[in-house]
């Protein structure tokens, strides 16, 4: 069927009721189940000290109580340990492997009991520890001795004879020089082969002995021919060539008496040095004071020179052109004068050169003239003065690398200066503390309170605790046996064992089955339990929900509720419930609900959803479907813009009907049809 809707205002009348109440069956029944707790998540509820109460979660209580040793992390409590002497092994403490140091051994804490057999070895023994009295008679034989190592002084005197030595054992280091006479030789005992070569000398030779047969033609030496019966000449082409030298000797023929004689080459060159040379060792050089005195004119005389760029040749230079060749910067030559060139602070005065006092800058003083300066003094009172801004300045210092002066900033000079203890910053200097066991108080330093924790502690025994002994002091009560605990007499800490109706083994208390009885109840004791939201009555607890405080409730809040599921009292929050109960057509937020129309553009071949679905305009028909499952009390909207001669047609999902009907058709533009899910595959149009 098809259904023409016109534009214009819709008017409703009457009003909208219910028609019963709305009941929730049942009653609050508070119950406590059996469940593990989430120690990260879960809360329990508790009385505060204002009387009201409360809620606190599992973990801040666990950081709550979490105490010197202890550490809370999400609920959950460990034993803290350094882990360098005492660590956790499956949530038992224990001494660490190698965690006993030298540092936590008392002195004399070790005796012979504590080593094992043979544990001592060489590497355990000082050097030079073991005198005589550690060693037991007879305990040295030779195979403690080191090779070589028994000498002279050890031995006693005429401890050694002929039976301590080893056949063929004397050689001639054995023997002391010129210990072996004539007396001690046999006859024939001595041949060529015993004479050492070159120790037969004239003393050994009777006189004319040698003969010319006896003399070999190795007697010719070097510079000398023949020999072996042959007369010996001089031979100068035996003679090694050499470097002659201050203080050798040639041979000459003296002209006088013809004969042969010999002379120094010094003398040789004493008699060589004319008029400008001299003779010094042998050594013959130009000697000017040889020379005649005259006046240099600089202008037009010359001296000699080797040029260095003619073989080393022998020239000569005026001595006009050598002034203006090494007149360099600052000098100027004249006619072979020479001139210093000065300006500025740099005067000349005569003869002289001087500065002059406009040297002096700020912060220098001149001391002494222009031709007598003494120096120049710092003069600090010359500096202006300023304030010093320690983040950017900088002073001067010498340098003790290369003793020059250099610059550095007052923020680099902090820094290096700034040892342990001590922090620089922009060059201001501030000790350092760790705020957690010392601080700083109005720039005081002071130990800071609760600053001194188990850590700085020295060590103890352990199990032991710090008690008062009878004086006053402190002393380590050691621990006693398992399973006993701290008692107090009044004056004295001392361990003891529980025992009788409750005992204590192994970390837990246990009563005795039936030693609980009713006689050792009181209705006060219920009466002392029964906080706010709760009452007592002949010793039993119920729930009074008038003894709760009226609040606003709010984003966040929680209520408590029993769950059907096991019967059990849990708590959610007002956000949770409101997003539960937010069906279509609302919303929630923050625990507020508010009415909510879902909007969705669609077109041809498109599925229709509980909101307001509209269409853009449209030139061809176009055909949609209703939503395959909704949900009772879905309401769908359908609005049409312009249609021009198209129609939107809306077809019912599966086994559906509207009004009876299997599809509504929208054919006016800007028409609208609006439908509600009723019941079971029953679309009605409102």
């Amino acid at each position: 069927m098809a259904y023409k809707f016109q534009l214009g205002s819709a008017i409703l009348s009457g009003s909208t009721k219910f028609e019963e109440l709305v009941e929730a069956a049942g009653g609050f029944k508070p119950t406590v189940a059996d469940t593990a707790a989430a120690v990260a998540d879960d809360s329990f509820y508790f009385q505060d000290a204002d009387g009201a109460m409360k809620r606190e979660s599992m973990a801040d209580y666990a950081t709550a109580i979490a105490g010197d040793g202890l550490a809370a992390s999400s609920g959950v409590l460990a034993v803290g340990v350094d882990d360098s002497s005492i660590e956790t092994d499956s949530d038992a403490l224990r001494v660490k492997d190698l965690g006993i140091t030298r540092a936590k051994l008392a002195a004399d804490a070790v005796d012979g009991t504590k080593l094992a057999d043979d544990a001592v070895d060489s590497e355990h023994i000082a050097d030079g520890s073991i005198d005589l009295a550690h060693m037991s008679a007879n305990s040295v034989d030779s195979d403690q001795y080191v090779d070589g190592s028994i000498d002279l002084v050890h031995m006693s005197a005429n401890s050694v004879d002929s039976d301590q030595y080893v056949d063929g054992s004397i050689d001639t280091i054995h023997i002391a020089d010129a210990q072996i006479t004539l007396a001690k030789m046999a006859v024939d005992s001595v041949d060529s082969d015993q004479y050492v070569d070159g120790s037969i000398d004239t003393a050994h030779i009777a006189d004319a002995q040698v003969t010319e047969a006896k003399l070999a033609t190795s007697v010719a030496g070097v510079g000398l021919s023949g020999g072996g019966g042959s007369a010996l000449a001089v031979d100068l082409n035996e003679l090694v060539a050499e470097q002659v030298a201050s203080g050798d000797f040639f041979a000459f023929v003296d002209s006088t008496d013809n004969g042969t004689h010999k002379e120094t080459v010094d003398d040789l060159a004493t008699l060589f040095a004319g008029n400008g040379l001299s003779a010094a060792s042998a050594v013959m050089a130009l000697d000017l004071n040889e020379l005649s005195a005259a006046a240099i004119d600089v202008a037009n005389d010359s001296f000699a020179l080797i040029d260095a760029n003619d073989s080393n040749g022998s020239r000569k230079e005026s001595f006009a052109d050598y002034a203006t060749a090494i007149a360099g910067t600052g000098l100027k030559a004249d006619a072979g004068v020479l001139e210093v060139r000065v300006t500025g602070s740099v005067i000349r005065s005569g003869d002289k050169i001087g500065i002059s006092g406009s040297i002096a800058g700020d912060g220098l003083k001149f001391l002494g003239s222009a031709t007598s300066v003494t120096g120049l003094e710092v003069d600090l009172n010359e500096m202006s003065a300023g304030a010093v801004a320690v983040g950017a300045d900088h002073f001067v210092f010498v340098d003790a690398d290369d003793s020059i002066t250099k610059k550095e900033s007052f923020a680099d000079f902090a820094t290096a200066i700034a040892g342990n203890g001590l922090a620089a910053s922009s060059g201001v200097l501030a000790v350092g503390v760790d705020d957690s066991g010392i601080e700083l108080n109005s720039d005081a330093l002071r130990l800071k309170d609760n600053g001194v924790t188990l850590a700085k502690m020295a060590g103890i025994a352990r199990g032991s605790i710090i008690s008062g002994d009878a004086s006053g002091d402190p002393q380590a009560l050691a621990a006693g046996s398992a399973h006993q605990f701290l008692q107090s007499d009044g004056t004295d800490l001392a361990y003891v064992s529980m025992s009788g109706d409750a005992t204590l083994a192994a970390g837990v208390l246990s009563i005795g089955a039936t030693k609980v009885t009713d006689a050792m109840m009181n209705d006060d004791v219920a009466t002392g339990l029964a906080g706010v939201g709760l009452s007592a009555a002949s010793g039993v607890l119920a729930l009074d929900s008038s003894e709760l405080s009226d609040a606003a409730v709010a984003s966040g809040d929680k209520f408590v509720f029993q769950d059907a599921t096991d019967d059990s009292t849990k708590k959610e929050s007002i956000d949770d419930i409101a997003t539960f109960m937010a069906g279509p057509g609302l919303n929630a937020a923050s625990g507020v609900l508010s009415a909510r129309l879902d909007v969705a553009a669609k077109a041809d071949g498109g599925t229709l959803a509980a909101g307001m679905n509209f269409f853009a305009d449209l030139s061809s028909n176009a055909t949609v479907t209703l939503p395959a499952s909704p949900t009772v009390g879905d309401t769908v909207f359908a609005k049409a813009k312009g249609l021009s001669s198209a129609v939107i047609t809306i077809n019912k999902a599966g086994s559906q009907t509207i009004d009876g009907e299997t599809s509504v058709t929208i054919e006016s533009p800007y028409g609208a049809v609006s439908m509600v899910y009723v019941a079971s595959n029953d679309w009605r149009l409102v």
